[in-house]
Protein backbone atom coordinates (compact mmCIF):
# COMPACT_ATOMS: atom_id res chain seq x y z
CA UNK A 1 0.00 0.00 0.00
CA UNK A 2 1.30 3.49 -0.89
CA UNK A 3 1.44 6.33 1.78
CA UNK A 4 1.20 9.49 -0.09
CA UNK A 5 0.97 12.86 1.16
CA UNK A 6 0.73 15.93 -1.86
CA UNK A 7 0.95 19.44 -1.79
CA UNK A 8 1.22 20.81 -5.38
CA UNK A 9 0.67 23.11 -7.76
CA UNK A 10 -0.06 21.94 -11.46
CA UNK A 11 1.51 25.07 -13.57
CA UNK A 12 5.05 25.83 -12.89
CA UNK A 13 6.38 22.65 -12.26
CA UNK A 14 10.76 22.74 -12.11
CA UNK A 15 12.99 19.76 -11.43
CA UNK A 16 15.37 20.40 -8.32
CA UNK A 17 17.72 18.94 -5.96
CA UNK A 18 17.10 20.24 -2.00
CA UNK A 19 18.50 20.26 1.57
CA UNK A 20 15.92 19.45 3.75
CA UNK A 21 15.69 18.73 7.37
CA UNK A 22 15.45 15.04 7.94
CA UNK A 23 15.65 12.51 4.86
CA UNK A 24 13.67 13.16 2.30
CA UNK A 25 11.44 11.52 -0.02
CA UNK A 26 11.40 13.01 -3.49
CA UNK A 27 10.29 16.20 -4.35
CA UNK A 28 9.02 17.78 -7.66
CA UNK A 29 9.41 21.81 -6.76
CA UNK A 30 6.39 23.68 -8.31
CA UNK A 31 5.64 27.30 -7.93
CA UNK A 32 3.60 25.87 -4.58
CA UNK A 33 6.16 24.65 -3.03
CA UNK A 34 7.35 20.97 -2.34
CA UNK A 35 5.22 18.01 -3.83
CA UNK A 36 6.24 14.91 -1.38
CA UNK A 37 5.72 11.30 -2.30
CA UNK A 38 5.91 8.90 0.60
CA UNK A 39 5.78 5.32 -0.04
CA UNK A 40 6.52 2.29 2.24
CA UNK A 41 8.72 0.71 -0.40
CA UNK A 42 11.18 3.73 -1.93
CA UNK A 43 12.77 2.87 -4.66
CA UNK A 44 15.30 4.44 -6.88
CA UNK A 45 17.46 4.27 -9.88
CA UNK A 46 20.25 2.43 -10.44
CA UNK A 47 21.46 3.90 -13.88
CA UNK A 48 23.99 6.82 -13.12
CA UNK A 49 23.68 8.06 -16.69
CA UNK A 50 20.45 10.08 -16.78
CA UNK A 51 18.00 11.10 -13.58
CA UNK A 52 15.19 8.79 -12.85
CA UNK A 53 11.67 9.92 -14.37
CA UNK A 54 8.53 10.38 -12.63
CA UNK A 55 5.59 10.66 -14.60
CA UNK A 56 7.57 11.79 -17.44
CA UNK A 57 9.54 14.35 -15.42
CA UNK A 58 13.03 13.28 -14.76
CA UNK A 59 13.29 13.38 -10.54
CA UNK A 60 16.97 15.04 -9.52
CA UNK A 61 15.52 15.84 -5.92
CA UNK A 62 17.49 14.82 -3.10
CA UNK A 63 17.16 15.63 0.33
CA UNK A 64 19.31 16.47 3.51
CA UNK A 65 19.61 16.02 7.04
CA UNK A 66 20.05 19.10 9.35
CA UNK A 67 22.73 18.11 11.75
CA UNK A 68 25.29 20.29 13.34
CA UNK A 69 28.66 20.84 11.52
CA UNK A 70 32.03 20.58 13.33
CA UNK A 71 35.54 22.34 12.70
CA UNK A 72 37.09 19.44 10.23
CA UNK A 73 40.94 19.20 9.60
CA UNK A 74 42.00 20.91 6.47
CA UNK A 75 41.24 19.41 3.27
CA UNK A 76 43.40 20.48 0.05
CA UNK A 77 41.27 22.82 -2.64
CA UNK A 78 41.27 22.87 -6.08
CA UNK A 79 44.26 24.97 -6.40
CA UNK A 80 46.37 22.52 -3.87
CA UNK A 81 46.32 25.09 -1.33
CA UNK A 82 44.30 24.30 2.45
CA UNK A 83 43.22 26.55 5.16
CA UNK A 84 42.17 25.59 9.17
CA UNK A 85 38.62 25.51 10.40
CA UNK A 86 35.99 28.15 8.55
CA UNK A 87 36.21 31.45 9.79
CA UNK A 88 33.63 33.20 11.85
CA UNK A 89 31.54 35.78 9.86
CA UNK A 90 30.74 39.06 10.57
CA UNK A 91 28.04 39.65 12.89
CA UNK A 92 24.84 41.52 12.11
CA UNK A 93 24.80 40.70 8.61
CA UNK A 94 21.50 39.85 6.44
CA UNK A 95 20.64 36.28 5.06
CA UNK A 96 22.45 37.37 1.76
CA UNK A 97 25.52 38.83 2.99
CA UNK A 98 26.08 35.84 5.37
CA UNK A 99 25.30 33.69 2.15
CA UNK A 100 28.17 35.48 0.09
CA UNK A 101 30.52 35.25 2.62
CA UNK A 102 29.70 31.32 2.64
CA UNK A 103 30.77 31.28 -1.14
CA UNK A 104 33.33 32.65 -0.94
CA UNK A 105 34.97 30.17 1.80
CA UNK A 106 34.52 28.25 -1.34
CA UNK A 107 37.51 27.52 -3.40
CA UNK A 108 36.16 25.96 -6.44
CA UNK A 109 35.91 27.90 -9.13
CA UNK A 110 31.94 27.40 -9.49
CA UNK A 111 31.27 30.18 -11.91
CA UNK A 112 34.07 28.77 -14.95
CA UNK A 113 33.09 25.28 -14.44
CA UNK A 114 29.20 25.96 -14.18
CA UNK A 115 28.67 28.84 -16.86
CA UNK A 116 25.08 29.95 -16.79
CA UNK A 117 24.49 28.71 -12.66
CA UNK A 118 23.48 31.62 -10.50
CA UNK A 119 23.43 30.63 -6.61
CA UNK A 120 20.96 33.36 -4.56
CA UNK A 121 20.26 33.61 -0.74
CA UNK A 122 16.97 34.02 0.62
CA UNK A 123 15.82 34.30 4.46
CA UNK A 124 15.15 30.85 6.02
CA UNK A 125 12.58 28.92 5.19
CA UNK A 126 10.75 26.26 7.04
CA UNK A 127 12.50 22.45 6.51
CA UNK A 128 14.48 23.51 3.94
CA UNK A 129 17.97 24.82 3.10
CA UNK A 130 18.45 25.14 -0.05
CA UNK A 131 17.28 24.02 -4.17
CA UNK A 132 19.28 23.15 -6.45
CA UNK A 133 17.15 23.78 -9.66
CA UNK A 134 18.43 21.74 -12.43
CA UNK A 135 16.35 23.14 -15.12
CA UNK A 136 16.62 26.98 -14.17
CA UNK A 137 20.52 26.07 -13.33
CA UNK A 138 20.13 27.80 -9.88
CA UNK A 139 21.17 27.25 -6.70
CA UNK A 140 18.91 28.49 -3.64
CA UNK A 141 19.94 28.60 -0.16
CA UNK A 142 17.78 29.51 2.70
CA UNK A 143 19.95 31.29 5.37
CA UNK A 144 18.57 31.33 9.36
CA UNK A 145 19.70 33.29 11.91
CA UNK A 146 20.51 30.18 13.87
CA UNK A 147 22.43 28.44 11.33
CA UNK A 148 26.19 27.68 12.32
CA UNK A 149 28.43 29.64 9.92
CA UNK A 150 30.21 26.09 9.05
CA UNK A 151 26.95 24.38 8.61
CA UNK A 152 25.93 27.39 6.10
CA UNK A 153 29.37 26.65 4.22
CA UNK A 154 28.55 22.86 3.92
CA UNK A 155 24.96 23.10 2.67
CA UNK A 156 26.28 25.94 -0.24
CA UNK A 157 28.77 23.22 -1.13
CA UNK A 158 26.87 20.49 -0.94
CA UNK A 159 24.42 21.81 -3.53
CA UNK A 160 27.21 22.71 -5.75
CA UNK A 161 28.23 19.61 -5.68
CA UNK A 162 24.53 18.51 -7.15
CA UNK A 163 25.43 21.29 -9.46
CA UNK A 164 28.46 19.76 -10.69
CA UNK A 165 27.10 16.53 -10.77
CA UNK A 166 24.32 17.29 -13.50
CA UNK A 167 26.51 19.62 -15.59
CA UNK A 168 29.80 17.82 -15.82
CA UNK A 169 29.88 13.85 -14.92
CA UNK A 170 28.27 11.40 -17.58
CA UNK A 171 27.81 7.65 -16.60
CA UNK A 172 31.25 6.87 -17.05
CA UNK A 173 32.03 9.23 -14.60
CA UNK A 174 29.25 8.46 -12.04
CA UNK A 175 30.75 4.85 -12.21
CA UNK A 176 33.93 5.67 -11.55
CA UNK A 177 32.97 7.49 -8.53
CA UNK A 178 30.81 4.15 -7.43
CA UNK A 179 34.26 2.13 -7.96
CA UNK A 180 36.21 4.08 -6.36
CA UNK A 181 33.84 4.09 -3.19
CA UNK A 182 32.65 0.59 -3.20
CA UNK A 183 29.08 1.93 -4.27
CA UNK A 184 28.35 0.44 -7.47
CA UNK A 185 24.63 -1.57 -5.95
CA UNK A 186 23.59 1.95 -4.82
CA UNK A 187 21.21 3.78 -6.73
CA UNK A 188 22.37 7.33 -8.26
CA UNK A 189 19.47 8.99 -8.72
CA UNK A 190 16.86 9.01 -5.75
CA UNK A 191 13.60 8.41 -6.72
CA UNK A 192 10.02 8.07 -4.37
CA UNK A 193 11.26 8.02 -1.30
CA UNK A 194 14.78 7.71 -1.83
CA UNK A 195 16.83 9.60 0.64
CA UNK A 196 19.98 11.57 -0.71
CA UNK A 197 22.01 10.30 1.22
CA UNK A 198 21.54 6.85 0.31
CA UNK A 199 22.04 7.11 -3.39
CA UNK A 200 25.29 7.77 -5.55
CA UNK A 201 24.03 11.57 -6.16
CA UNK A 202 24.00 12.24 -2.83
CA UNK A 203 27.76 10.34 -1.51
CA UNK A 204 29.01 12.35 -5.15
CA UNK A 205 27.24 15.52 -3.19
CA UNK A 206 28.66 15.30 0.70
CA UNK A 207 31.62 14.60 -0.65
CA UNK A 208 32.08 17.46 -2.83
CA UNK A 209 31.33 19.65 0.44
CA UNK A 210 33.56 17.45 2.37
CA UNK A 211 36.14 18.60 -0.10
CA UNK A 212 35.17 22.21 -0.24
CA UNK A 213 33.85 23.05 2.88
CA UNK A 214 36.60 21.21 4.95
CA UNK A 215 33.28 20.01 7.60
CA UNK A 216 32.92 16.90 9.04
CA UNK A 217 29.07 17.18 8.50
CA UNK A 218 29.36 14.27 6.15
CA UNK A 219 26.11 12.93 6.19
CA UNK A 220 26.33 10.00 3.42
CA UNK A 221 24.59 6.70 4.10
CA UNK A 222 27.06 4.74 1.79
CA UNK A 223 30.32 5.18 3.46
CA UNK A 224 33.06 6.86 5.97
CA UNK A 225 33.97 10.36 4.66
CA UNK A 226 36.56 10.22 0.99
CA UNK A 227 39.91 9.57 1.81
CA UNK A 228 42.99 11.12 -0.04
CA UNK A 229 42.54 8.70 -3.01
CA UNK A 230 39.21 9.72 -3.47
CA UNK A 231 39.17 13.13 -2.68
CA UNK A 232 41.98 13.26 -6.18
CA UNK A 233 39.31 11.60 -7.86
CA UNK A 234 36.22 14.26 -7.10
CA UNK A 235 39.11 17.08 -8.01
CA UNK A 236 39.36 15.50 -11.52
CA UNK A 237 35.63 14.97 -11.78
CA UNK A 238 35.08 18.12 -11.13
CA UNK A 239 36.98 19.89 -13.48
CA UNK A 240 36.23 17.85 -16.64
Amino acid sequence: MLLVSVVFVVVGLRVGTGSMEGESSMALISSGGPTIVEREDPSASTAADEPAVSDGVPATTTGSQRTGAAASPSVASLDGSSSEDVAEAPPGRSPQERGRWALDRISYPWQDRLPGWTVEFDDGREGLFGLTLVDDKRIEIYVRDDQSDDLLVHIVAHELGHAVDVTLNDGDDRRAWQAARGIEDAPWWPSSAASDFRTGAGDFAESFAYWQAESDNFRSKLGRAPDAVQLELIAELAVD
